[in-house]
């Protein structure tokens, strides 16, 4: 598959977004991490539309909040947009702690649409040893979510 033009735009607004953001706890640049997850993204065959998305799950969440998904729906659309918004785990500031927070994002999951869990699915490393197998039937997406959660000792309601 092509890309088009939309998606280098929509890596250019990353990287601007992003531009002084580094990585917690270490010195490299985080348009590193939204790079990796699109990448992601599209060797698990994902669409343009996902791997845009990929580039900019986390705008609303670290950088402007309602007002920048707004800015990503009108410049990218709203399928773009939707998956932002079901990656972002915080809309207020200050964050709310990790555990918790993790706890409620990923108890909201399995009830978001499959095309918008592959995101999520291939920035954790819960699904790093499984990024070529993963197929768009919900509970095989969501399985390594859970996986990880219950690693962490999240909790989390059954997967469907």
């Amino acid at each position: 598959m092509a890309l088009s033009k939309l998606y280098d735009e929509a890596l250019v607004y990353a990287s601007d977004l992003h531009r002084t953001q580094v990585r917690k706890g270490s010195s490299t640049p985080y348009i590193a991490h939204l790079l990796s997850v699109s990448s992601r993204v599209l060797s698990a065959g994902g669409t343009e539309v996902q791997a845009i998305a990929g580039l900019l799950h986390d705008t609303a969440e670290d950088q402007g909040g309602q007002a920048t998904l707004d800015e990503v729906r009108k410049r990218f659309g709203s399928d773009v947009a939707q998956i932002v918004a079901d990656c972002t785990d915080s809309w207020v500031e200050p964050t709310p702690a990790w555990r918790p927070r993790k706890e409620v994002y990923l108890s909201l999951l399995p009830k978001k649409p499959t095309s918008s869990l592959l995101v999520p699915c291939r920035q954790g490393r819960q699904c790093r040893s499984d990024t070529e197998r993963l197929s768009q039937h919900r509970r095989r997406i969501v399985a390594p979510l859970y996986r990880w959660a219950r690693r962490d000792h999240l909790v989390l309601p059954r997967a469907q």
